[in-house]
C-alpha cells in the first residue's frame, strides 16, 4: 500500500475541495435556489447598504473611503472605514455583476463555502488527516457554526470563521518550524 506523502501537493489536493464544497453548498442552498426567495435579517440590509454604497461609488467614480453617500438614506454614516473597505469595495464589485440581490447573495454564499471549504480541507490534509476524513471534517465545518449562518442571517462573523482554517494553518506551519529549529 503506498503511502500518501501530506507534504506534497498534488493536484487532485487542490480539485477536490473545490468540487466536493461546490455540490455541498448546492445542496444546501437547494431551498432558496427552487423557491428563489432572498434573505431579508436586520444585518442583511446593514451590511448590503453597504455593498450597494460602494458599488455605486464605483459605478460613479466618486470615492469616499470614509462616508457612505449612497447607501444608508445617503445620511453620510461612516461604516465600511469600520467594517473593511476594501472588502467592501470588492463586494460592491460583485453587485455591480450581479443581475439581481438574490443572485448575488447566492454568489456569495458559494464564496463564502468555496473560501471556508478549500481552507479547512487543507488544514486537515496539512493535520495529516486522510482524504475521507478531510471531507467530513470540511463538511462539518461548513454546516455547523457561523458558516452556514450566513446564508440565513448574514451574520459577517461568518467570513471570519471562514478564514480561520488559514490562520490555523500558519500557527501550525510556525510551530513546526520552532520545533525543527530548537531540536
Amino acid at each position: 500500500m503506498k503511502k500518501y506523502n501530506f507534504n506534497k501537493i498534488t493536484g487532485i489536493d487542490y480539485l477536490i475541495p473545490v468540487i466536493f464544497t461546490l455540490l455541498l453548498t448546492t445542496v444546501f442552498l437547494l431551498p432558496q435556489l427552487v423557491s428563489k426567495v432572498g434573505i431579508s435579517e436586520p444585518d442583511t440590509i446593514f451590511h448590503f447598504g453597504r455593498f450597494y454604497d460602494t458599488a455605486q461609488q464605483l459605478k460613479n467614480h466618486n470615492f469616499s473611503y470614509f462616508q457612505m453617500n449612497y447607501g444608508m438614506g445617503t445620511n453620510g454614516r461612516i461604516v465600511n472605514a469600520f467594517y473593511g473597505p476594501f472588502f467592501a469595495y470588492f463586494l460592491g464589485g460583485l453587485v455591480l455583476i450581479s443581475k439581481s440581490w438574490f443572485q448575488f447573495e447566492i454568489m456569495l454564499v458559494y464564496l463564502l463555502f468555496l473560501i471556508g471549504g478549500i481552507g479547512m480541507y487543507r488544514l486537515s490534509l496539512k493535520l495529516k488527516m486522510s482524504r475521507i476524513t478531510s471531507l467530513l471534517v470540511t463538511t462539518i465545518f461548513l454546516l455547523t457554526g457561523y458558516i452556514c449562518y450566513w446564508a440565513r442571517s448574514t451574520s459577517f462573523q461568518a467570513w471570519g470563521a471562514a478564514l480561520m482554517p488559514y490562520i490555523l494553518m500558519q500557527g501550525l506551519s510556525l510551530y513546526n518550524d520552532r520545533i525543527k529549529h530548537f531540536n
